[in-house]
């Protein structure tokens, strides 16, 4: 996913998040390519209406790959019909973040 600004309101936890979160944190610990990952409340300037995304600092590995494993494990949690955006942050943007958001792994 592309986009110019991003606005990060916050944290999106609730029991349903956490149990994603639990997921992720397994999967990222065995994949060992994702640095940090936060699971926060956005809107960016192609959608201000705002959603959820993933929010991923990994400087290595195949982010293909990444945001297809992550879409399955989503996806066989919460149905194919909901979506996750999966912005991959740099280290300005993530500076932004976590003014708003904690990180769930790293």
């Amino acid at each position: 996913m592309q986009v110019n600004k991003v606005k990060y309101v916050g944290e999106q936890d609730g029991p349903s998040e956490q149990e994603l979160k639990n997921v992720l944190h397994a999967y990222f610990c065995e994949n060992r390519t994702v640095q940090k990952a936060y699971l926060a409340r956005v809107a960016f300037d192609t959608s201000p209406l705002g959603s959820v995304a993933l929010c991923v600092r990994s400087d290595k590995g195949n982010k293909d790959e990444i945001v297809k494993n992550v879409g399955w494990l989503f996806s066989n949690l919460f149905g194919a019909h909901e979506h996750l955006d999966i912005p991959f942050v740099n280290s300005q943007q993530e500076k932004e973040l976590v003014q708003a958001c904690k990180p769930f792994f790293g």
